[in-house]
């Protein structure tokens, strides 16, 4: 994520690891994963993107890292992003505040990471019905998202409920996640009172 103000004022905010499931994010962490090395080129390609189109707001760049090391820009939004809404808990400045500050030609804020921290969208499951409204049309829809931040990315991506891939297999708790999103610390993976997948 990078902002860009009308005086040509510059910042990219650290990057955020991203994991897709069924082509929709499902879970987004800040810092990421990557090597300083490749940290800096990502931002340094970040910030040439958003100067070679006198962008003034933000620019969301999303980017493939490949086996061989090479970034691959995959995708350009010129907004606020859902892999950035942990900023609002990771970084001095969320992604919201350094749009108003770059639409407005203001001072960009620090980007500095004060804490990890982590999102992951609450994805619905064709059938079912959330909040009253029918998903049946639109099988894995996010409608939703937690956010927490922690000590570490881990943690941080653990209480935002981390994929099971990555955390040791957890028994599912009965009840409904409206009363109770975990039981006893642990990571939900699926309701089975409203059948929503909570699996990221």
């Amino acid at each position: 994520m990078v902002a860009r103000s009308p005086r040509g004022e510059t910042k990219s905010f650290p990057s955020a690891t991203n994991h897709h499931e069924h082509q929709i994010l499902a879970w987004s962490v800040i810092p990421s994963l990557l090597s300083p090395e490749i940290e800096a080129r990502a931002q340094q390609l970040a910030c040439a993107i958003a100067d070679s189109f006198t962008l003034e707001g933000l620019l969301a760049v999303e980017m493939f890292l490949t086996a061989d090391g090479d970034l691959l820009v995959n995708e350009l939004a010129p907004r606020p992003h859902n892999s950035y809404h942990a900023s609002e808990r990771a970084c001095v400045t969320s992604q919201f505040e350094q749009a108003v500050r770059a639409v407005c030609d203001l001072p960009l804020g620090d980007v500095s990471v004060v804490m990890p921290a982590a999102i992951a969208n609450l994805l619905a499951i064709s059938g079912s019905t959330t909040l009253r409204i029918s998903i049946a049309r639109w099988p894995f829809r996010a409608f939703a998202f937690t956010s927490t931040r922690n000590t570490s990315r881990a943690k941080a991506a653990r209480w935002a409920i981390f994929p099971p891939s990555v955390l040791p297999p957890r028994k599912p708790w009965s009840g409904c996640w409206k009363r109770r999103r975990c039981c006893e610390g642990r990571a939900v993976q699926c309701c089975r009172v409203c059948k929503l997948s909570l699996s990221i």
